[in-house]
């Protein structure tokens, strides 16, 4: 029997750190902004993601994020910056919690029934919680840190 594909359709990127190990060049610009070839590394990272399907991408952004604004605001249909503002004194784990919490309000929100529909519309409601559970596969993967 074959493993199952997983599907991840939503990926997060850590791009708020201050870049101390590139010396004076982290200082001007953010490490997702340094060129390789003919795009940023943020911009790559971006084009990949989506050529491979992933249709929600969670950007956390804290040092220089203003000079990263043009190039988010290009890719705004898939990603959303998430604004770490602890990122001069924490760690990229504070940057994932961040991303976490804003995963969790995405999925909270879209757990919700339309406007207007009554509970018993909902068509969890009237299969139950339990059943949607088992539709779900067990070993499924909700999102990617890149």
């Amino acid at each position: 029997m074959d493993a199952p594909i997983l599907q991840i359709r939503t990926a997060i990127i850590l791009a708020a750190g201050r870049g101390l190990r590139l010396g004076h060049i982290g200082k001007r610009i953010p490490k997702g902004l340094l060129q390789l070839c003919r795009y940023s590394i943020l911009e790559q990272s971006l084009n990949c993601l989506i050529d491979n399907g992933i249709e929600k991408i969670i950007i956390v952004t804290g040092h220089l994020r203003e000079q990263l604004a043009p190039l988010i605001d290009r890719f705004r249909r898939q990603a959303v910056e998430i604004v770490n503002p602890d990122y001069a004194t924490q760690g990229n784990m504070r940057s994932l919690a961040c991303a976490l919490g804003s995963l969790e309000q995405v999925r909270r929100h879209a757990a919700r029934r339309p406007l207007g529909q009554s509970p018993a519309q909902d068509p969890r409601h009237q299969r139950g919680h339990a059943q949607q559970a088992e539709d779900r596969p067990q070993d499924a993967v909700e999102f990617a840190i890149v």
